[in-house]
């Protein structure tokens, strides 16, 4: 965490300068990092299987 001067609050996250030390300990996996390279990239269509 560290305070934000031109805005005068408290940023919650940095992104840890792009590597979120957060996401790997995330205990449901909620949490993914994509770089902003791939989240630029038009995402492949899910397939989804009968059940």
């Amino acid at each position: 965490m560290l305070w934000d001067d031109a805005y005068h609050r408290v940023a919650k996250c940095d992104l840890c300068g792009g590597d979120p030390k957060c996401v790997p300990f995330c205990p449901t996996g909620a949490l993914v990092y994509v770089p902003a390279a791939e989240a630029k990239r038009r995402p492949e269509p899910l397939v989804r299987e009968a059940v």
